[in-house]
């Protein structure tokens, strides 16, 4: 659902970038749908660009504009815009499905993948793990409004839990079938945020679900930089109490406490150093590690999260990044990308993104 926003932008003024303030404001046209992927179906009219789905908060001040008139590469741009920390996302998702996707499924079948949340399970978009290069490429415009208190996950890949694997209070890792799950588990208990709540007593039971973890890839901005952060994590339910987080300058590889996570922020650049106010070409190649039968019965496996992932990333044609090392989750049904705005600063963000690509690359030459 798309309507015009000149009423609105003027109450925004303090965010908007030199360059939106010249615009005619008529050229803006907010997007009012969001989604919840796992366990919504969308139909063709509500995709953007053929390709993604907007998800994220609907709350004041959280908006994403459709810019028919800065394009990219003839595709129209979309202006991201969040005024504060309250709300963690207003992003486009590439993983979506569609009622063409699941029209094998009985309707018992969809609403129990719905209860379960995996029903984007069966969606278009996801990357599964192999030895295979994928490319990624789109526009990032970089507001001059962009300082040193800016913060934001700008570009991400995300993990696809399977949904019906569990880590019980003892650290046992029990995985279920889709009917399993539904009768056993979510009879006894609910899930937020992963974390497992008594359906009685309504505190929570020391159960676990397997939800995706962080993302195993991201683009960030923070502390005056713009910054890519790689992750893996061995865990088959991803543990939160054993965090680990890596902030510029520092570029790791750090470990967690209890050696079950690895982050690096292989490139880092000073914002004052990148163009601003222009389209920046972003090219990816990324192999995401081939995938392993986990053992059974472990809190954690070390055979699904590889060290044999790669990252390259070119800026304008120039390659700033060449890596390898651990990346990714220990889950089983691979990555899908997002760009957008995720966990702003206190003191809000804006982005511009536009002409989102995903492709098979169909040799195995890196250059």
């Amino acid at each position: 659902m798309v309507t015009t926003v000149a009423s609105m932008i003027s109450g925004c003024n303090h965010l908007l970038t030199e360059s939106v303030q010249r615009k005619n404001v008529a050229s803006l046209e907010e997007i009012t749908n969001r989604f919840n992927v796992q366990t919504e179906v969308v139909h063709s009219e509500q995709i953007i660009e053929g390709n993604m789905v907007p998800v994220g908060s609907l709350a004041d001040g959280y908006h994403v504009f459709r810019d028919n008139y800065n394009t990219y590469n003839g595709h129209p741009s979309y202006l991201f815009r969040m005024k504060d920390d309250r709300k963690n996302r207003i992003e486009f998702s590439s993983l979506f499905t569609t009622d063409n996707d699941i029209k094998h499924l009985s309707l018992s079948e969809r609403n129990n993948h719905i209860k379960a949340k995996s029903l984007y399970h069966y969606g278009k978009g996801k990357v599964s793990k192999s030895r295979q290069t994928w490319i990624y490429t789109y526009g990032l415009w970089l507001p001059s409004s962009l300082n040193e208190e800016s913060k934001g996950i700008i570009s991400q890949w995300h993990g696809i839990p399977d949904r019906t694997t569990i880590r019980t209070p003892t650290g046992k890792i029990v995985e279920y079938t889709l009917n399993q799950f539904n009768s056993e588990v979510l009879s006894k208990m609910y899930f937020k945020s992963g974390v497992g709540y008594s359906i009685d007593k309504k505190d929570k039971n020391g159960f676990t679900v397997d939800q995706g973890g962080y993302p195993p890839l991201a683009l960030k901005v923070g502390e005056g930089y713009l910054y890519v952060s790689v992750r893996s994590d061995h865990n088959r339910v991803t543990n939160k109490r054993d965090r680990v987080n890596l902030r510029p300058p520092l570029t790791g590889p750090k470990l967690s406490k209890l050696g079950t996570k690895t982050i690096s922020n292989p490139y880092m650049k000073r914002l004052s150093e990148l163009p601003r106010e222009q389209w920046i070409d972003m090219r990816w190649e990324i192999i995401w590690p081939s995938m392993m039968e986990s053992r059974q019965n472990e809190a954690i496996v070390m055979d699904r999260t590889a060290n044999n992932g790669s990252v390259k990333l070119w800026m304008n044609n120039i390659k700033v990044l060449d890596w390898k090392g651990n990346l990714g989750n220990n889950d089983k049904y691979g990555t899908y990308f997002k760009y957008g705005l995720y966990k702003p600063g206190a003191s809000g963000i804006e982005i511009r993104l536009a002409g989102f690509k995903q492709q098979k690359r169909l040799d195995h030459n890196q250059e």
